[in-house]
This record gives C-alpha cells, structure tokens and sequence, in this order.
C-alpha cells in the first residue's frame, strides 16, 4: 500500500468511527465500535504490514469466510455502517428478496436485526455463490434460500464477466462494457418468478442489470407486491445513454416515492459513470 493509500485508509476509518457515534443506536455502538476497531487494526496490522492473508472473521456471532480482506471490510463498512439496507418491517418476520448476495454480508446484515427474517438470495457467480452458501451453513441461518443464478428479466443463460485474479469482486457483471478479462455461461431467472406474495423488502446490487428487472417487475405487476426497495443504479454505463427516467416512471406509475443518493464530483463531465443508490417506497 502507498503512503496515500495508508493515509485514506485512516481517514476512512476515522470518517466511519464518526457514523458510529451519531448514528448506532447507544445500546449497540460500544459493540460496534469494538468490533470496527479490532477489524481496522487487524487490516492494517497483519494484512497490509505483515501480509498476512486472513480470510476468516468473527463478527456479532457470525463467522465469516472471504476471499480478501480488503474487500471483506468495505462490506462490512458500507452495510454495517453506513447502513443502506435498513429498513422498519411492521413484524419480526419480514420477508426479504437480495440479489447480489455476494458471500453472504448483506444476509448477516438482515438476520443480525431481524434474525427471524426469511430470505430469499441470488449470487451468479459460481466461487462466490459456494462461499455465499459455506457462510450460511456454517452460521446455521434458518429460512434462508439460495440460489446461483443471476437475477434480469429472462430465463436461460447469459454471459457473465469476471477478472479470475480477484474472486469475489464487487464488480462482477453480466455488463461487457465494464472491459473485464474472463467471460462465463451463467444461468438467469426473471425476479418476477420468485414473487407471488407480499416482500417487505427488496435489495438489488446487481452490477447493470436493476434497470430490466424493475422494468420486468412493473411489466408483471409484481412491483405492487413490494413494500420497499434499494438498489444501486449504474448510470451512464455505455456514455452516451440516458436512461435513469424510464427507471423512475416505473416507481411512480406503481405508486412508490424514492430518495436517491449519489456523490458527483465537481466540475462535471458529460458522459461520466455514475453509480447511485435509489430507495423506494410503496404510498
């Protein structure tokens, strides 16, 4: 790691001890500011000056299998911390659809603040789906269902775009313009076949395809079936397509409002990639 790397990494801890302070509830932000701590320390200490490569972690009692430890730690950053994918659930048994399940942090996540949450998850690539299923296993997660395939608005196979010298990236996509080195078969599946009752809540993390799944789900009328909904919206993906407002017509025409968060750096510049969260709402 560089001197600047070093530097950002202290920053970026010392920004999220911040979030935990004003934002975790007081019965939890002791346990949190420990477990935070220990993981920044363990990073900095055995993985970047001793390079040592750790790949298991102990958090809230979860046990915790990674490819890297890097990425294992901005996930816990963002969903931990940062918090997208909280939501209120009107019961202590929400129902819960993640796709893009990744090796599983966003599954801890609901299940450390609903542990009697059902869950439906989707993970395309096939290394990652394996230790998505081990975590689930080995921390013995009840009403959770998996499936290794990658959710759009058809069946059948598609081509899938990995780089085979980081397993489990986060930029993983059925995306070819992201220019990534190594193409897959995977299997696909349309989400609106796996809703038929009320979903209290919704997350897609799904590298470029949200916007035919929200189309499909509409389409379907199976959008009316969820109750809320965040999920990352790659904007700009090819540069010279705008197509943001046909995502935002198919929430409103089914009756959600929406917030959307996003960082744009200044000055700005036409065409640029943009990736930005949306959350959604049923009126």
């Amino acid at each position: 790691m560089s001197w600047y790397g070093f530097f950002y990494a202290i920053w970026r801890a010392t920004r999220n001890v911040g979030l935990i302070v004003r934002n975790e509830p007081a019965r939890s932000r002791l346990p949190m500011l420990l477990t935070y701590m220990r993981m920044q320390l363990k990073y900095l200490a055995g993985v970047i000056l001793l390079k040592r490569p750790i790949t298991t972690e102990r958090l809230f009692g979860f046990t915790v299998r990674f490819f890297d430890y890097e990425v294992f730690l901005f996930l816990f950053e963002e969903i931990f911390i940062w918090k997208p994918y909280y939501f209120k659930a009107a019961t202590d048994h929400p129902v819960i659809i993640d796709c893009g399940s990744n090796i599983g942090m966003s599954i801890l996540y609901f299940k450390h603040v609903y542990p009697g949450c059902a869950i439906t998850g989707f993970e395309a690539d096939k290394r990652t789906f394996e230790l998505l299923q081990e975590n689930v296993l080995r921390n013995r997660l009840q009403h959770v269902t998996l499936f290794n395939r990658a959710v759009s608005d058809t069946s059948g196979t598609i081509d899938f775009y990995s780089d085979p010298s980081l397993p489990g990236s986060l930029a993983m996509t059925a995306q070819s313009e992201r220019g990534l080195k190594a193409k897959s078969q995977v299997e696909a599946t349309p989400l609106s076949e796996y809703i038929s009752s009320e979903i209290d809540f919704l997350k897609m993390d799904i590298e470029g395809d949200e916007e035919r799944v929200i189309a499909d789900l509409a389409r379907r009328n199976k959008l009316k079936l969820v109750k809320e909904l965040v999920f990352e919206y790659h904007h700009h993906e090819l540069p010279n397509q705008d197509r943001l407002s046909g995502v935002l017509a198919s929430l409103e025409q089914n009756n959600f409002g929406y917030e959307i968060s996003a960082l744009a750096l200044s000055p700005f510049v036409r065409g640029r990639f943009l990736g930005m969260l949306i959350y959604a709402y049923r009126k």
